[in-house]
């Protein structure tokens, strides 16, 4: 038995004709890692079945109606049982356990996580897409500790001495092997008083946290069954939550396994909306992704769509269709700035790439787009035909294809999706265009063009939409060329100028003989009837648009346009006119207490990024002067202690000060200084005594504020250092939520060393790196070490070395993830780092990322990022040509035979010298005519046994199994 994925290319050299010792590209290791995975995929555990044994358990011959020949055979299930081992494994089972110097009383738990590698890292079985089975699941645990599992509980026993306890599960829906999670800790567990069927669990001590983040959750619950007309398809719903998740959310059958970070009191209000995004979108996958899956990984983007889609217009639901417009707005500028790939992709190297943020975001707007195109009534209907049970004698679809969909679709209403799929499913990037548009007096009618950038071209339709004096003009316009042009014609009249005689001093006004008006100088005339322009006012499809209008035009879309978008793009479209009249008008929306409070906020800023030489100090004035008016106490002159009762008042308190602290009163970027001094104010008289709420938030955005001014006043530094160590200290003595006071310190101090304000100290970071502080606080310690000590080698060394031992799965992704930044792309082709390069490409290339895929997933990311695909250049160079050269030349082979055969021949060696054990654990499996059925599994290692043995000594990670159970190939 043999792990394909541990060594891809072996570097002990071999007896074939394949060099592969001197290899450093990418190109050639995804040829290695795709031969390797089908080697692994075709199972590495195979069970020769005697043929004797199998013909004892003929049943039955079926005969056909008519008779005649029997035309296929049933046999008797058999039993098969495996014995194996999982030895401190580094995927699949996670052991969280108490550390002497970080967590010294952590309580002891485990769990398992199979959604990205599968369940072969910890059992073996059909670990695919398709093979489903009925389970039977027995947990042996201690006897302070709770097992809590996938399935429906059936019964807890105790052994015969009372000392273990016996936990049985029972899921009599056929579902996959990955599907199966199960978690063994000392929780405490709350049920829903309300929904008896929602469970939830945490560790000791954190019971209160848990109610007051899970009660919402029967909300979504019964919304989701409503909008879908299926009520939910397992009768218990289980959330556990864990220390050290490989990820935020896994969603298994009836279970979810979720990072305790999500918890919080009630004293908390920013994570509270962000928590309860992620726990309904986990729900909302139970429905489509686990009870109906995908069949294939390329179809993994509908498990992530339905699910994120179905999370949107909850919360649509709940907080309004102003946050639901702002939410797609932002979600879509992050697809466009970070996804690359199509949804439906097939060239993936692996499909951990089908994971990604960006693809998982992607998703559930292509689900609100097919909303848009073909009817939000006619989607409703096809989400709900594909999780109900068949109608009309209709089997159900468990496996879930895109070209199922579509043909849904395309059946329920009767269009054609094919030309939408192969745009924005099968298709990569968005629209780019560049809009231009001019009004023609003598024609009365608009000019307008379309050009599109960038090598990608797509056709479609762009409305757009024409606010005029009297009335609104709608006018789609097809694009499908590098420039387009069309004219709209206008509805309303012109006010007609009388004429008056010209006197000393006039400014000249343009006459008919000004055949286009197409500058902001005309357009701002009165008796244009232009008012403003709006392009995809219904946000139909992700886009990038540059779209330019006058200062006028702009402040009529402000003031009057009542949809939160379109105050969105006024308000950012104000930041290219810097004068007084556009920042009094950004003003009077921050003042409005019927505008949202988003677009208030960006407002706000908005003011601060078009503030020049000659209107810093006044939208200074104005913001602060607001802010006083707001929340100063007017007897005192000072500021009133914290009330954040009002949510959106205070939301908007903070988006006030982030405003304040980005005025920049030259090119330089200096920050004013009655700005510092404000700031300042706020931090020494802040008071949350008689707050209900807790000021973490406020707080970090205070001493973020800080870290964004830049003065050259050493003066200055001294007080911004003051506050900044006393709220380090502070921090330590009575730690904030998440440490976020901590975070904005560090975050704080590296902006001011990267500006030579002060200077560079590394050692300020390095102990905030330590396993034991939260993991934010680590994070932007990493970030801030890479930012200012990019150009050390050994510093980088030492944060692989980091990412390799770290205890924290999350943590290990985020500091490669963190090392993808310019500076350190354009050292990584000196000759210096020949040691980084080597040590990276070790770690993608062994053990120590072959069994964990989010992990090497990041690696590659970060090898890619630096050196391409191509031989890098601070590599030692190559005695003969590239592999792939040789294979193209065809003097070489490489196909799934040679990679076995390199694989087995590395393995071996290894094998020789100790380097691999036995697996640990039982399970029991049923086997019917070649396919396998788990019914039920005895997990034999409990989470104080698996401490018993010190990780430190051992040296075995876990392998991945999977079962291939072999038949006589001749008819019985």
């Amino acid at each position: 038995m043999s792990n394909y994925l541990d060594e891809l290319v072996p570097q002990q050299g071999s007896d074939t004709q394949v060099e592969t010792r001197k290899v450093r590209d990418l190109a050639t290791l995804s040829v290695f890692y795709l031969a390797a995975a089908n080697a692994s995929n075709e199972g590495e555990l195979v069970v020769e079945v005697p043929q004797s044994d199998i013909v004892e358990m003929v049943l039955e011959n079926t005969q056909p109606p008519g008779g005649g020949p029997p035309v296929s055979k049933t046999y008797q299930p058999f039993e098969l049982r495996i014995v194996y081992k999982v030895i401190c494994p580094r995927s699949g089972v996670h052991f969280v356990l108490p550390d002497a110097h970080a967590y010294p009383h952590r309580s002891p738990h485990m769990y398992t996580s199979s959604e990205v590698d599968g369940a072969r890292m910890w059992m073996p079985c059909l670990d695919t897409l398709i093979d489903r089975c009925t389970w039977e699941l027995e947990l042996k645990t201690h006897p302070d500790c709770s097992a809590v599992c996938s399935g429906q509980f059936v019964e807890q026993t105790w052994s015969g001495d009372g000392d273990i306890k016996i936990t049985r599960y029972r899921i009599d829906t056929p579902i996959t092997a990955r599907s199966i999670a199960f978690a063994v800790g000392m929780f405490e567990e709350w049920t829903d008083p309300n929904v008896p069927q929602l469970k939830h669990y945490c560790l000791p001590g954190r019971r209160d946290k848990l109610i007051h983040t899970v009660e919402f959750l029967s909300q979504p619950l019964a919304y989701f069954a409503e909008f879908l007309g299926a009520k939910y398809p397992y009768e218990t719903y289980r959330q556990v939550f864990v220390e050290d998740a490989p990820t935020e959310a896994s969603s298994f059958c009836s279970l979810s396994v979720l990072s305790t970070h999500l918890l919080h009191g009630p004293e908390i209000i920013d994570q509270t909306i962000y928590t309860r995004r992620v726990l309904a979108f986990a729900l909302a996958e139970q429905w489509i992704g686990n009870f109906i899956t995908v069949k294939t990984w390329p179809d993994l983007w509908l498990r992530f769509g339905s699910a994120g889609y179905l999370a949107n217009i909850f919360f649509k639901k709940m907080f309004g269709n102003n946050d639901y417009r702002m939410h797609l707005l932002k979600e879509g500028e992050y697809v466009i700035e970070h996804s690359k790939n199509a949804l439906y992709r097939s060239n993936y190297i692996h499909h951990v790439e089908l994971f990604s943020r960006a693809a998982k975001r992607k998703a559930a707007l292509v689900f609100y787009m097919l909303e848009r195109q073909f009817g939000a009534d006619a989607f409703r209907k096809t989400l709900g035909q594909i999780v109900r049970p068949g109608e009309d004698g209709e089997k159900r679809v468990l496996s879930l294809t895109t070209r199922y969909v579509m043909k849904l679709i395309k059946k329920i209403t009767g269009q054609d999706p094919r030309n939408f799929e192969k745009k924005w499913i099968n298709g990569t990037g968005f629209p780019d265009l560049s809009c231009g548009f001019g009004f023609s007096r003598r024609k009365h009618h608009i000019e307008f063009a379309i050009r599109q950038n960038g090598n990608c071209k797509f056709s479609g339709n762009l409305l757009v939409r024409v606010h005029e004096t009297g009335q609104n003009n709608d006018q789609a316009i097809a694009y499908e060329e590098d420039v387009q042009g069309a004219d709209i014609q206008c509805l309303s009249r012109m006010r007609k100028n009388r004429r008056k005689k010209r006197q000393a001093g006039d400014i000249a006004v343009p006459t008919e003989e000004t055949e286009q008006v197409d500058d902001s100088t005309r357009l701002n005339q009165i008796d244009v009837p232009l008012l403003w322009i709006r392009l995809d006012p219904d946000f139909t499809y992700i886009k990038k648009i540059q779209f330019r209008q006058s200062e006028r035009m702009w402040l009529n879309q402000l003031t009057q346009d009542r949809d939160v978008i379109g105050q969105y793009e006024a308000a950012k479209g104000l930041e290219d006119h810097q004068t007084e009249s556009a920042a009094r008008a950004l003003a009077a929306c921050v003042e409005n207490n019927r505008v949202f409070y988003k677009i208030r906020c960006e407002a706000a800023l908005s003011m601060a990024c078009s503030a020049n030489r000659d209107t810093n100090h006044l939208v200074l004035q104005l913001l602060t002067r607001y802010f006083r008016t707001i929340f100063y106490d007017p007897t005192l002159g000072r500021v009133r202690p914290n009330d954040f009762t009002e949510f959106s008042q205070y939301l908007l308190q903070q988006g006030l000060v982030r405003a304040i602290s980005r005025i920049q009163i030259d090119k330089e970027g200096h920050t004013h200084s009655e700005a510092l001094a404000f700031i300042l104010s706020l931090l020494k008289d802040n008071d949350n005594s008689f707050n209900k709420f807790s000021d973490y938030a406020y707080l970090g955005c205070l001493i973020s504020a800080l870290g964004n001014t830049n003065t050259a006043g050493i003066n200055d530094t001294d007080k911004i250092m003051k506050q900044l160590n006393r709220y380090l200290k502070f921090d330590k003595m009575s730690p904030a939520y998440h440490n976020v006071t901590t975070v904005h310190c560090l975050r704080a101090i590296c902006n001011m060393q990267a500006r030579k304000t002060l200077p560079v100290d590394l050692a300020i970071f390095k102990p905030y790196t330590v396993y034991g502080y939260y993991r934010k606080v680590r994070t932007e310690a990493v970030k801030s070490l890479v930012r200012l000590g990019y150009h050390s080698f050994e510093l980088l060394l030492e944060l692989l070395d980091m990412a390799e031992r770290d205890p924290c799965p999350v943590f290990r992704r985020k500091v490669l993830r963190l090392m993808m930044i310019p500076s350190v792309q354009q050292i990584a082709s000196t000759q210096q780092a020949q040691a980084f390069m080597e040590q990276l490409w070790t770690m993608l290339n062994t053990r120590i990322t072959g069994t964990d895929s989010l992990f090497r997933d990041k690696a590659w990311d970060l090898y890619h990022y630096l050196w391409g695909s191509a031989h890098p250049s601070c590599a030692a160079p190559l005695s003969r040509p590239p592999l792939l050269d040789m294979i193209a030349a065809r003097t070489s082979s490489l196909d799934s035979a040679t990679i076995r055969e390199l694989t087995e021949s590395t393995k071996r060696k290894r094998d020789g010298d100790g380097y691999a054990e036995e697996k640990k654990g039982a399970a029991q499996l049923v086997g019917v005519a070649g396919r396998i059925k788990i019914p039920r599994t005895a997990l034999e290692t409990s989470p104080h046994q698996a401490a018993a043995s010190n990780p430190a000594t051992t040296t075995t990670t876990a392998t991945s199994l999977k079962v291939k159970l072999k038949l006589p190939s001749k008819p019985l």
